[in-house]
């Protein structure tokens, strides 16, 4: 898809929660504004919200991993 509004394109690593609710914010204010055509909107901000949840998703894991390593240590110091 070309990029019909000669729009500067996204350079933000969008790896944490916070970067991807600033860029989400970033694309309604351009909707809002009627910079952005809104069903493209609508569709960056499905896609911000799928990648937000693999990140909530890895930081899960993240923090199971951490209370089993835990649980695991008490046990065996019993």
């Amino acid at each position: 898809m070309t990029n019909s509004l000669k729009e500067k394109p996204n350079t933000n690593r969008l790896d944490r929660l916070s970067s991807v609710r600033l860029e989400m914010a970033r694309t309604y204010r351009k909707a809002r504004n009627s910079k952005m055509d809104l069903v493209r909107a609508k569709s960056l901000i499905w896609m911000l919200a799928q990648i937000r949840g693999v990140i909530e998703a890895e930081i899960d894991e993240r923090k199971t991993d951490e209370l089993a390593a835990r649980i695991a240590a008490l046990e065996a110091a019993r």
